[in-house]
């Protein structure tokens, strides 16, 4: 959503300022990329996951070990990543990359219902008496 969303009033939640409109989507073959919201750097975890993810093989519980994630700082504006073992502002053009190619967005896994559509068609007989 745009910065000026909200107008002059508080957000009601935290967002990341953007560009997106509804029907935004994710291209067919492109790797997801999530980016979490923390409002402080103090906020980002020990851990470079978030909430209670762990990295494992067998997803949805979890995480790929090669997965990146962005944490954006909400506070700064600025986007961090944890690599080896420590946090770091990410590169500006990873950042680019996930953000004009809209790899945040998260679609269903089964592509071919990604723009299913929704109307309805019926056959029958009808008998009037």
């Amino acid at each position: 959503m745009p910065e000026d969303t909200f107008g002059e009033f508080d957000p009601t939640y935290a967002f990341i300022p953007g560009n997106d409109s509804p029907g935004s989507f994710r291209d067919y073959g492109t790797e997801f990329v999530p980016i979490e919201i923390v409002s402080a750097v103090g906020e980002l975890p020990a851990s470079g996951l978030p909430g209670d993810a762990e990295i494992t093989a067998g997803l949805p519980t979890g995480l790929e070990s090669d997965r990146r994630v962005l944490w954006y700082v909400q506070e700064t504006g600025q986007y961090h990543e944890y690599q080896n073992g420590n946090w770091a502002q990410a590169s500006q053009d990873f950042v680019n990359e996930v953000l004009d190619n809209k790899l945040y967005i998260d679609m269903p896994n089964n592509d071919f219902i990604w723009f299913l559509n929704p109307r309805r068609v019926n056959l029958g007989l009808r008998f009037s008496f």
